[in-house]
């Protein structure tokens, strides 16, 4: 159940289609290259969801959730991927002057290419697995004025490792 400081929000989409397409390939035969239609295929689907409460005038969290899928068929390959996104995310005003953001979240990633006639993959599925976290303070050094920002970000992700991406902001308002 549900009360005025809280909303759910529900998505999603389901989809299909078929393209015509021009191919052409290599051949050992003059011209050295062969050219035909075929059709591709492609088809998918997601859904989100997403709650938010408010836990006070100046305090407020939400959590969303992402599934999707992708499948689709060609004539040099098919592939599908599927993605998973969880986000995490609270505002709060701490002290007079601090507008404070925090969030946690994570996404991962699995693709699969299926070789055909002339396509193949030595690495034929990938996962990637994504965490991340950020810090975002907002203070309020003249009311209505000026701001500073201060954040960062942290990720650790499967090809990089981990990242941190610091950020300072100055915000001056004339009028």
């Amino acid at each position: 159940q549900l009360d005025h400081t809280s909303s759910l929000t529900l998505s999603g989409d389901v989809y299909r289609s078929q393209m015509e397409q021009i191919y052409h390939t290599a051949t050992n035969i003059v011209p050295f290259r062969e050219f035909g239609n075929e059709t591709s295929e492609s088809r998918g689907w997601n859904v989100l969801a997403k709650y938010s409460k408010a836990l006070s005038a100046g305090s407020e969290y939400s959590f969303q959730s992402y599934y999707d899928y992708v499948e689709r068929d060609e004539y040099f390959f098919g592939y599908s991927t599927e993605t998973i996104d969880f986000d995490f995310q609270h505002q709060f005003k701490a002290w007079q002057n601090h507008n404070f953001i925090w969030g946690l979240g994570f996404r991962y990633i699995q693709d699969k290419i299926s070789a055909h006639q002339i396509v193949t993959a030595n690495n034929q599925e990938s996962d990637i697995r994504l965490w991340s976290g950020f810090i975002h303070d907002e203070i309020s050094l003249l009311p209505n004025k000026l701001w500073l920002t201060l954040a960062s970000r942290f990720e650790h992700n499967t090809y990089t490792g981990s990242e941190v991406q610091p950020n300072a902001r100055l915000m001056w308002q004339l009028n």
